[in-house]
Parts: structure tokens; sequence; C-alpha cells
């Protein structure tokens, strides 16, 4: 026998020689045909005993768990069509550009150097392989099925003669063929689903790359084509055991569980967590997903040598581990660390081949199933063993419902939600415990050259990990330009440091979180540094500074009117006053019900120096609406424009002001400056929309209010200078810091007519005609002022020096 072979694949060989192992408690039992198994077959059983024992325990486990117990091929049915399974349905429709990060047709690109190549050989053999797989000729047909053809005309493999060119001439013909094959992959509405080149380098050296669509194969699949390929081009005569499983028969048999009992408490299980569980990762972006439809991917690369391995297994072992939940706690920690969020899903990648037929790991397919797995990082005090062994018991309880896939579940989400499709675009693959990848003819050359690549579709990140030749390999295929620069490489490097930690030290078994590089810390050290004196201004003094210092300055500018900081002191005074005498006091509220329209600024600076808070209210607002603002918040007082005088829908018991073009009359003695709130006292009430149900009054003090002010005018450096376009509703939260923000940097506030709200036409006009430099919104309306400028010459955005969007 060949000692090189894992475990798994040692057991799959003695299946086919119809030897049956099985466990009873801690002895391995087996029955065998009577030369089955020879004197260095049983040395061998005895050396792995335990790790056999492991894997059939394991394989007796999860083959209920898959709902199937026994798989019987029905040969007579191999070639009628057949459902796609949910993942490769996801990866069929991920093709298009229907859905956020779509337009990429999810493929496995590999590259590899041999030497001395014969190929016409090689054509034989993969030929040859290409008839005895059945999914290496199946078609996928227009309305999602999936059909396995009898006979194939097995195309030539094209070869690019790159003999006698340069070093750069070879280098820039390969990649040329790498970028196309690597990017594009296989046509999936035309057979075939994979593809095969060679490009020969010189006389000795030949370059073979392979393109394989995963709705083919999935990670074990690429190590049976690849074994089988070497062992066929030795020996082109050699036989290899008949299949008689075919793909087909693990998915048929997979689609009749759909009513099973087990398939109900899976689905039961997953629909009561829908309410529970969280979003994917939320990392920072260099850009918006939405327009990357088609985007390639880049690949990052990285192993634990065998020893350090060998060391980060046993201290996993001893903590009650496996390898598995070691390094995909790594992994969600190092998530974390950049994560806005330490609560959330990671989309896991589960390979589903229990073993319900001899055959099971010998059949190409893609098996592969997803979970998703909810990851919780907000306990403190937990100690890296605590959160595996935590993660550990999460992931073993999700694949006992692993009959519902995790994309099942996220339709399952969608429904309960409503909204846009989720997803989860943060991957783990693990084929730990899977048979050992065997390389391409000529092994040790292939080691030279590392281009692989996978790209899979709505996926940001995809961790694949694995066993080769002792060590762990582990791979990072990401989409590069979605993130920050430099971003990735970072989060590379601490995952890898961590597992190089783990492998090394008890300590790093007993600490806390995973520590960020030192430039972050420094970096966040220094961002966080906000501490600055509590300022003892209320709203109203912050403009009454800049009135009483330059009171010829435009305060608010409308199609209307212009007033300038002088005309908007005297105007808000007056009103102050009348306020005053009609009842405003501290902590009561005075609406403001108008129309976008000046005449808000005068009403809301009047309230405030009259001592009460201002509750402000569209004036559109249907009538039951506005009415039960005005009651819940106890309203006596309203200001109004002058067109709302004749509104016979507001309460009869409401005392009007109304704040009109001209000045009101001047009541006598001028109001004092200094404040008569507190600084907790009440500066502003905003109601939410109401739709989760009734709306609530969100109460807001001068003190808070002041500080954020203050601290964005620091950060921003706003001044005099600056003006805004007034574009977010006075009853929306953002326009606090329009008015105010403005006011207290000596600034301009430029108020868009009512009309002209949602027209972006009509916002790049006043962005141009009163050099608007600051913007405040909701993204949407940036989304929609953008679209509108989309293919225009003027360069409108160009004179806004800060945008700030929220909400």
């Amino acid at each position: 026998m060949n000692p090189q072979l894992s475990t798994v694949e040692l057991l799959t060989d003695l299946s086919q020689s119809g030897v049956r192992l099985w466990a009873e408690g801690d002895q391995l039992r087996f029955r065998a045909p009577r030369t089955a198994l020879t004197l260095e077959l049983r040395d061998e059983l005895r050396k792995r005993k335990l790790e056999i024992l492991e894997l059939l325990r394991r394989e007796s486990e999860m083959a209920p768990l898959s709902g199937i117990t026994e798989l019987v091929p029905v040969s007579q049915q191999r070639h009628q069509p057949f459902p796609l399974t949910d993942i490769q349905q996801a990866y069929w429709i991920g093709r298009t550009s229907a859905f956020e990060l779509g337009g990429v047709s999810a493929h496995l690109y590999m590259e590899r150097v041999v030497r001395d190549l014969d190929l016409g050989r090689f054509e034989s053999a993969w030929r040859r392989l290409v008839d005895r797989h059945d999914m290496l000729r199946v078609e996928i047909a227009a309305d999602g099925s999936q059909q396995i053809r009898d006979r194939v005309t097995i195309p030539g493999i094209p070869v690019v003669d790159l003999r006698g060119k340069s070093s750069r001439e070879i280098d820039q013909e390969l990649a040329t063929i790498r970028d196309r094959m690597a990017e594009h992959g296989p046509d999936l509405e035309h057979w075939p689903l994979f593809e095969v080149r060679a490009s020969r380098c010189s006389e000795e050296e030949t370059r073979l790359h392979f393109s394989l669509s995963l709705l083919v194969c999935d990670a074990l699949s690429s190590q049976i084509l690849f074994r089988e390929l070497l062992i066929i081009y030795q020996d082109l005569e050699r036989p290899l055991p008949d299949l008689e499983l075919s793909f087909r028969d693990w998915v048929v048999a997979r689609e009749g569980l759909a009513g099973s009992e087990s398939f109900r408490r899976s689905l039961a299980y997953w629909r009561g967590r829908l309410d529970s569980l969280p979003q994917a990762p939320e990392l920072p972006l260099a850009r918006s997903p939405a327009p990357l439809a088609g985007a390639s991917f880049t690949r990052r690369s990285g192993r634990l040598d065998p020893e350090a391995w060998r060391r980060l297994k046993t201290r996993a072992k001893q903590a009650g581990l496996t390898p598995m939940a070691v390094v995909a706690t790594t992994y969600a920690d190092v998530l974390g660390l950049w994560s806005k969020s330490q609560h959330f899903l990671l989309n896991v990648l589960f390979f589903n081949r229990p073993l319900v037929h001899p055959q099971i790991n010998h059949v190409v397919g893609n098996f592969s199933t997803t979970i998703l797995l909810e990851v919780d990082g907000t306990h403190a005090a937990e100690t890296f063993e605590d959160r595996a062994r935590r993660l550990q018991q999460q992931l073993w309880q999700d694949i006992e419902h692993a009959q519902v896939s995790g994309i099942r579940v996220l339709r399952e989400l969608q429904r309960h939600v409503g909204g846009a499709p989720t997803a989860v675009p943060i991957v783990l693959a693990s084929t730990l415990g899977l048979a050992k990848p065997v390389d391409a003819p000529a092994e040790t050359e292939s080691q030279e050259v590392n281009h692989d690549r996978l790209q899979t579709p709505q996926v940001w990140l995809d961790h694949q990990i694995g066993e080769r030749g002792g060590a762990l390999v582990f791979n990072w295929d990401a989409i590069e330009e979605l993130f920050p620069q430099d971003m990735l490489e970072e989060m590379f490097a601490v995952y890898t440091s961590r597992l190089e930690q783990l492998a090394g030290s008890d300590e790093a078994w007993t600490c806390g979180g995973v520590q960020a590089p030192q430039a972050h810390l420094a970096l966040r050290s220094e961002i966080n540094a906000t501490a600055a004196p509590v300022s003892g201004e209320h709203l109203q003094t912050l403009f009454l500074r800049q009135a009483e210092r330059h009171p010829e300055r435009p305060a608010v500018i409308s199609v209307e009117r212009t007033v300038s900081y002088g005309e908007l002191r005297i105007r808000s005074n007056r009103l102050a006053r009348q306020l005053r005498a009609m009842g405003a006091r501290p902590n009561q509220l005075v609406a403001i019900v108008m129309h976008k329209g000046w005449q808000q600024i005068v009403a809301a600076l009047a309230v405030l120096q009259s001592g009460a808070a201002y509750l402000p209210i569209d004036a559109a607002l249907p009538r039951e609406r506005r009415n039960y603002l005005l009651g819940h918040g106890e309203v006596d007082i309203a200001l109004i424009q002058p067109e709302l005088d004749r509104d016979d829908e507001l309460p009869a018991r409401l005392e009007r002001l109304v704040v009109a073009d001209e000045l009101p009359q001047d009541p006598g003695t001028e109001m004092e400056s200094a404040p008569v709130q507190r600084l907790e006292d009440l500066a502003y009430v905003i109601y939410t929309s109401g739709s989760t149900g009734q709306p609530k009054g969100v109460m807001i003090d001068h003190r808070g209010a002041v500080n954020t002010i203050l601290d964005i005018n620091r950060r921003f450096a706003v001044t005099a200078k600056d003006r805004v376009l007034a574009i977010s509703s006075m009853s929306f939260d953002l326009s606090v810091y329009d008015v105010f923000g403005l006011l207290a940097a000596g600034g301009a506030i430029v108020v868009p007519e009512s009309s002209a709200l949602r027209e972006p036409a009509r916002w790049a006009e006043l962005i141009r005609r009163y050099r608007i430099t600051l913007w405040n919104s909701v993204p949407a309306l940036m989304e929609m002022l953008v679209d509108h400028l989309t293919g225009r010459t003027e360069s409108v955005l160009e004179r806004l020096r800060l945008v700030m969007m929220s909400g």
C-alpha cells in the first residue's frame, strides 16, 4: 500500500476492495475477502486505529444528519434530467448581473508546470477522465435543470507554442491566458463546463491551465480528478473500478427528503432563529459592491509548516477542540477586529459526503452545502479557548440541521423580513479531514507555481483551508477593489501571525482577543482622542454671538429673500418676546407647523430665545398625523406661515403666531441675551416616522446638540465661508446641523423651495448659483443628485468640499 495515502483515502480504497470496517466501543472491527487484508495493510490499520475510529464515529453520526443512511444507484435513470442543488443554483443564477456582485462565473482556475510532458498521452488521459466521470459531461438547461450526456465529442486540448520566445514574452503570453481563464470561467450555456489548455514554454517545460466550473466539482472532486489524471497518464491501460454511483443518485435522494420529518425539524430549527440571526461582518468598504458585477478576485496564500501544524492540532485535542473549530475561531476573531459589530454570520461551506455508499468519495460533483454560522464575539472576558469551544458547539448544533442549507435559510430570512435578497459574502471552506490533495503530474515542479484562483458570485472574501504534505495551507480569495488599500494585507498578516502564536504558545489560548497592528492602535487612539471641554453655550447663543459680530453677513438665503444675521436676530428676538408673553417656558414644546422655507429658521431661533423647545411638524402631513403630534407633544402654541393661518384643520385650542414677511411689531423692551434654560433643558423634540408603530418623540437637550455641532465644525473646519443646501426636512434630525451648525460658524443656509425637495436638477442649479460647499443628507438624496449628473459635463460636485451622509 501507499503510506502517503490519507486515512480517508485508505478507507475508501479498502471499501472498493470489499473491506468493511466498523467501530464497537474502542475496538476496530472488520470483515474482508480472504486475500484483501495483507500483513502490510493490517499493520497500517493498527497504526491508524485511533484516527480510523474517530472517522468512523464521525461518519456514523453524519449519515443520519444528511438524511440518507444508504444510497442505491439507479443506473437506468443516469441520463435523465435532474434539478440543481441549492449551491449549484446559487452559482448558476450568480453568473448574471441581476444581483449585487453577480456577473461572476463560479469556477476554480489552476495552473501547473510539468516537465517532459507527452501532450498526446496527456490528452488521451484527459479524454478517458471525461468518459469516466458523469459531471464532466453535464449540461445545464435554460430551465435550471442538469443532464448528463451519454456520449460527447471531446475537443482537443489547445496548445500555445511559446518556444523560442524571450522570458518576458512568455510571461506576458501566460498572463494573458491566465487572466482570461481565471476571470471569465467556462460558459455555462454550452458544454463543456471546463476548459483545459497547454502552453509549451520550452522543450522540457509545459504549463497546463485548468478551469473547472463549480457546478461540476467541489474541493474533493478536483483532488479526485488530478489523482486519477496522474494515474491514467502514467499507465493509459490501467483499469479503474467502474463507477456505479452517479452524482445524480445523490441529488435525487436529497431531493426526496424535502417532505421527511427530519427535514421539517431542520426547517423549524432555522425558522425559529430568523429573528435573532445577525448580519454578515460589517467590514470597512472602499466602495459600494453594487456596481462591481464581474469583479475579479485576488489570492493570498499562507501555510503552517508540518511541525507547527502538528503542535496546534495536539493543543486543540487537549482542549477538546477540532482543528476546524480552532481555525474558524481565529478567522472570526480577525474579522471581528475589523468589523463594526462583533456579532455576525459566517457562510461556512460544508462538504456533505457521508459514507452512505462505498464510492461516495470517488464521484465527481459538487456535494457541498452551506451553513450560516453565528459568531458572537461580544463576551469580553472569554479566552480564545472559551470562544473556540462555544463556536464549535454552535457549529455542531447547526450541522445537525444541515438538511436545510444556508442558501435556503437566507431565502427564508428574505421572506420573513422582506426587502432585497440577503447575502453573507464572507465565506469559510475547509477540507480538513478530507482526502489529501494530490497534485497534477510532475508534482514537485507544480509546487513552484501557485496561480490558482477561486471565483464565486456574491462573495467578498472566500477563505479556504486544508492540509498538504502534513502542513496547513490556506488561501484568501477576495475582491481587492472592494476594500480600503492594504486592509486585506493587514488582516491576512494578523491571521497568519495568530495561527503561529496558537501553534507555539499556550498563552495564546488563554488570552483574550486578537491584537490589531500597532499602526492601527495608534491611529485608533488618535481618532478616539476626542476629549474636549464641554461647552456652556446654548443653540441660540451660538447664533447670537455671530449676529453680534457680523450682522451684515447673509444668514439665510432663499429664492424669496436673503436674511442677514442682523435681521434674523431682530425677527427671532421680537417673536421670542411674543412667545414669552403667550406663556412659553423651559421644557415646553412650541410647534413649528410649516412648509420648507426661511420662516422655519426664524421660528426655531425664536422658540429657543423664548426659553421653550421647538417641535417641527411638516405642514404637508395628513391632518390625523399632524394633530396626533400636536396632542402627544402637549402643544399649546404653534408658529405658522401666513398661508396656514386660514387652515381650519389645526386644532381650535391651538394659539397661532404667524411668521410673516414683514417684521413683527416691536413689543417693547428687547429680550435679554442670557438664556433662561439650563443646558440640560430641552432644545427640540423630533418624532420618528412611526413605521414600526406610533411615532415616538426623541428628546434632545442643549448640551448634547451644541457639543455635537461644535465637534463637527472643528473636525471639518467649517467657517463663515461655508454654505449648506438645507435639503433635509426640518422634522428630520439632519436639519439641526444645517441650521445651527452653519449659524454657529457664521456661514449661510440656502433653503430650497418646497417644490424642489425631490428635484436634483434644481439642487444642482442652487449649488452652482449660491456656491454651496457643504452637503448633509441621507445617502438616497445624494444618489439622486449623482444619477442626475452622470454623463453631464457640468462639475457641480466639485464645488462641494464636504459631503456628510447618514441615516
